[in-house]
């Protein structure tokens, strides 16, 4: 009688557990930020949202601007394509919103979404407009 063996594949992270970053590491990179650069408050508002609202990078690069609530009195992000496919709500802590609010209204004053599809559109997008923010700041 043939006995079958079942092998499990474990994955392991070479990098070991995904470590949390410290808030004077965030504060230096916020630093190398420029307040008043597009690209500068693009880079802050994401930073910020990465780090309070806990998004993925995946997550905060595909968020579209009807997927940011930022009026009333608790700030809110949906999650549209959360891992696993799923959708999440999470709270915008104060200093992202105040960052995040900063961009949009930027973000608005450029015109980026001039021509585009709404299919097409992203809150992290280039300073022209494109779809590829991460790009820029790896």
């Amino acid at each position: 009688m043939a006995t079958t063996i079942s092998t499990r594949r474990v994955v392991t992270n070479p990098l070991g557990p995904a470590a949390v970053l410290d808030a004077d590491y965030v504060y230096e990179l916020l630093k190398r930020c420029g307040k008043r650069s597009p690209s500068g408050q693009r880079n802050r508002a994401l930073i910020l949202i990465l780090w309070r609202a806990g998004l993925r990078i995946n997550e905060a690069l595909t968020l579209e601007p009807k997927d940011v609530h930022l009026d009333g009195r608790d700030a809110v992000i949906t999650v549209r394509h959360a891992k696993g496919g799923k959708q999440r709500t999470v709270g915008v802590h104060q200093e992202a919103e105040a960052a995040l609010r900063k961009w949009l209204e930027t973000r608005s004053r450029l015109d980026v979404d001039r021509g585009r599809r709404i299919a097409d559109r992203r809150v992290f997008c280039t300073i022209g407009g494109k779809n590829g923010a991460g790009k820029q700041i790896q």
